[in-house]
């Protein structure tokens, strides 16, 4: 069909497109639950944007950008299959099929009794998530056992990062830290569906979620005023696109916790390339190899990364000062970390 001019429209969200995605169903060529922006016609006011706006996805703005063009019949279905379906709010109203729950035990290092069992909820076949967020990868699985293990504290403050399913998060809400699991908006409602698995409503151990695309200082913002001054930040296996780094560095800035705990698959030398992004952020790491039996023989092997902030400048520290750049020279820092299994930067 040929897609007309109507009128002028412009961007709803300010910033950069990257970090103001939202999930929709386009109302230009009718894909549903894709990610794009929200358009707004030019002339209206500030008060009438939430209702005039209509959706538009990232491949629709590519190809016509803001202009104006004929609308998708919204009484048509969707163009696309995958991840189209809305996910109800309860995870009681999800029909049969659609996702599947386990149960996963996360146990204390040394000690067989003590352990942790997590109904976990996955969408394997995509039908509400798409990409990977509807996974359990095993880099959370050793992330959580790792937090299990490092005893941390009853009441810290604790941020996940790309939580998906959120098992590390869980895992330290039932040993009764605050928890503030975190995603991007699409993903956040499996999210939902595994605290409700786990957690009743009067639980005061309930973790909360929020809304947190990297890079945008509006999500981050309203992650610090659910979660004032956190104690600590962890993420699994967010770590595996090279452009995606300074955003998340810049999100970890505006957050400012004490500590970041990352556990990290290595893929093509991207933990290297990470770790060379750290001293112009201000962070100070320590690396361990993890040695845990949920990897297969085909599994990439995951480093744990212990970030805090520098106590003096980056320019300043004899760590920073006679390192070769990461992967140019001899042994990069993860392939250190795999011989010595440990490395402080």
């Amino acid at each position: 069909a040929i897609l007309k001019r109507v009128g002028a429209c412009r961007p709803a969200a300010s910033g950069a497109m990257e970090s103001s995605l939202v999930r929709g169903n386009c109302c230009t060529c009718g894909q549903g639950r894709v990610l794009g922006v929200e358009l707004v016609p030019a002339g209206a006011g500030e008060q009438l944007c939430a209702r005039a706006a209509e959706f538009r996805c990232c491949a629709c703005i590519d190809e016509f950008g803001s202009e104006p063009v004929q609308r998708h019949d919204a009484n048509q279905a969707s163009v696309n299959w995958w991840a189209s379906l809305e996910p109800p709010a309860k995870l009681a109203d999800v029909p049969a099929g659609l996702l599947q729950l386990g149960r996963y035990s996360v146990e204390l290092e040394g000690k067989p009794g003590d352990r942790e069992d997590i109904v976990l909820v996955t969408d394997p076949s995509y039908n509400f998530v798409p990409g990977h967020g509807g996974h359990v990868w095993p880099a959370a699985a050793i992330l959580a056992q790792h937090l299990l293990s490092s005893s941390a504290r009853p009441g810290a403050k604790v941020v996940e990062i790309g939580a998906g399913t959120g098992l590390p998060g869980l895992v330290l809400a039932r040993r009764g830290c605050e928890v503030l699991l975190t995603d991007v908006p699409w993903v956040l409602p499996l999210t939902d569906y595994n605290i409700q698995a786990n957690f009743s409503d009067d639980d005061v151990r309930r973790p909360r979620t929020a809304q947190l695309r990297w890079g945008n200082d509006i999500d981050a913002k309203m992650v610090l005023a659910a979660l004032p001054a956190p104690d600590l930040a962890i993420a699994a296996d967010v770590l595996y696109r090279a452009e995606d780094f300074d955003h998340f560095l810049q999100t970890l800035a505006a957050l400012g916790p004490r500590e970041v705990v990352l556990a990290v698959a290595e893929r093509g030398g991207i933990v290297d390339e990470f770790l060379g992004r750290l001293p112009g952020y201000g962070w100070r790491c320590e690396v361990r190899l993890s040695r845990n039996a949920v990897l297969a023989a085909d599994t990439p092997e995951v480093l744990m990364l212990r970030l805090r902030p520098s106590s003096q400048p980056i320019a300043e520290s004899p760590s920073a000062q006679g390192r070769p750049p990461p992967g140019r020279r001899g042994l990069g820092r993860a392939a250190v970390a795999r011989r010595a299994g440990r490395l402080r930067l």
